[in-house]
């Protein structure tokens, strides 16, 4: 059976666990993952969209362009 699904995981910036042994600026550690991205200014939103949100938005919208049709037989 088709599945489409998607993981929190990589949906945000994340920080690198190297970070918890090295030494160095937090910013050398960050990690940008999937449909947001850390808005690094003291500006604006915490959080900036990638490109992949729409994609995934579309997915989310219409599944059956996504997974196609069911073939039972």
């Amino acid at each position: 059976m088709p599945v489409l699904g998607y993981t929190w995981f990589p949906m945000f910036t994340m920080v690198d666990w190297d970070y918890r042994w090295k030494r160095g600026p937090l910013e050398k550690y960050f990690i940008e993952l999937g449909l947001y991205n850390l808005n690094r200014t003291s500006n604006g939103e915490r959080w900036l969209t990638t490109p992949a949100l729409g994609e995934f938005r579309a997915c989310m919208d219409n599944p059956q362009e996504s997974i196609g049709d069911l073939a039972v037989g």
